[in-house]
């Protein structure tokens, strides 16, 4: 996407640039308006941020900071935020990503999110894996979970052609490892291979196992089986007890 930098001063922004600013974006559709403030300007950030909230393809040069706090204040959603911020301050921010996937799901579904996200930080914290990355993996696993019909196809036919026949309600966790690479510059193997494989357990990665026991059994699921319990002495143990019960519950609603 091309990028088109303004040098101004812009303070106070007067008519003349606003009218010229609107001016370039008329003729440079497929751009990104990017200002730039004058080094010696300590005006121009307070100034410009009442303007620049009125038009969505206005961004901050050089200051990834004011970058984040930015797509929160124009309330980008996630479909669009990768191409406005190409950089990978945005999946270390968890404030930042917490924001974007409660645009993307229903309150019911972002309370559960949070829900797994938080299980999936503590497990990992008891098994000495990164917190970060685990809570990422919770945060981000059903972010398509709730998308329009035959968004799953679309991206399966293209990418991932042989999950085309997979049961339609785990068709998300196979689609989330595209949408997030896509959108997100998001290429972290072990995250999206846990996301992946959050629906049908076929992966044996500590994250993987961590991320398909905090999914299952997030305390708002209100399922009290002692599995959980038992994730944070034996996670291998609780993993294969948990899949065996899913298995069963499967079998019961054939």
């Amino acid at each position: 996407m091309k990028e088109l930098v303004i040098l101004s001063d812009f303070s106070p922004l007067n008519y003349e640039e606003i009218s010229k600013i609107k001016e370039i974006h008329q003729k440079n559709r497929d751009a990104i308006i990017c200002l730039k403030k004058r080094e010696d300007n300590n005006l121009f950030l307070p100034t410009l941020n009442s303007f620049i909230a009125k038009y969505p393809y206005l961004h901050l040069a050089n200051n990834e900071k004011v970058d984040i706090d930015l797509a929160i204040h124009l309330e980008l959603d996630m479909d669009n935020i990768y191409k406005y911020y190409r950089h990978d301050l945005l999946i270390k921010d968890i404030e930042l990503m917490k924001y974007l996937t409660s645009k993307k799901m229903s309150a019911k579904r972002f309370k559960h999110t949070i829900g797994v996200a938080h299980v999936a930080s503590k497990l990992a914290m008891a098994y000495h894996y990164d917190e970060n990355k685990a809570y990422l993996a919770g945060l981000l696993h059903d972010i398509v979970k709730e998308v329009r019909e035959g968004f799953y196809d679309e991206y399966l036919k293209y990418y991932d052609p042989t999950k085309l026949e997979a049961p339609n309600p785990i068709k998300h966790s196979y689609v989330a490892k595209y949408y997030l690479r896509e959108h997100l510059n998001l290429y972290d193997g072990d995250i999206l291979d846990a996301i992946y494989h959050h629906t049908d357990g076929l992966s044996n990665s500590l994250l993987a196992k961590i991320l398909y026991i905090a999914d299952k059994r997030e305390p708002n699921r209100n399922i009290d089986d002692g599995i959980l319990d038992l994730a944070f002495i034996d996670i291998h143990r609780a993993f294969k007890e948990l899949k065996l019960d899913v298995e069963r519950y499967i079998k019961r609603h054939e």
